[in-house]
Parts: structure tokens; C-alpha cells; sequence
């Protein structure tokens, strides 16, 4: 689902948390349908994606 991005950004703690390091923010360049498109034996698990959609990572990767 796409945010309108004005709403996603006049959350007061984004900015803190961004320059903080605490989050990473990203914008999805694709539309991403793990169900068309993951190589994984498990799709529903995964984030599905649309152009524009902001995407909020937080912490470290894990394997």
C-alpha cells in the first residue's frame, strides 16, 4: 500500500530518529510482488512493494 508522502514525513520523531541512525529510510524505485517475483519457497513472508512506498529499515540485517 502506498503512503501519501507528506503524511509519512510530518511525523515529528522521523527526523530525530533518521539523524540518529536508528533508521534508514528508502524509497521502493519498483513495484515488488514476492508472490510473481521472490525466488523463496516461502513468498508470504516477504514485503510486497509499490513504487514510491517509503521503506523504514531498522536495526542490522540479520541471515
Amino acid at each position: 500500500m502506498s503512503k501519501p508522502p507528506g503524511r509519512l514525513l510530518a511525523d515529528s520523531r522521523l527526523p530525530a530518529m533518521v539523524g540518529s541512525g536508528q533508521v534508514q529510510v528508502y524509497i521502493a524505485k519498483y513495484n515488488y510482488d514476492p508472490f510473481q517475483f521472490s525466488p523463496n519457497e516461502n513468498p508470504e513472508t516477504e514485503l510486497a512493494l509499490n513504487s514510491g512506498d517509503y521503506v523504514f529499515i531498522n536495526g542490522e540485517m540479520d541471515e
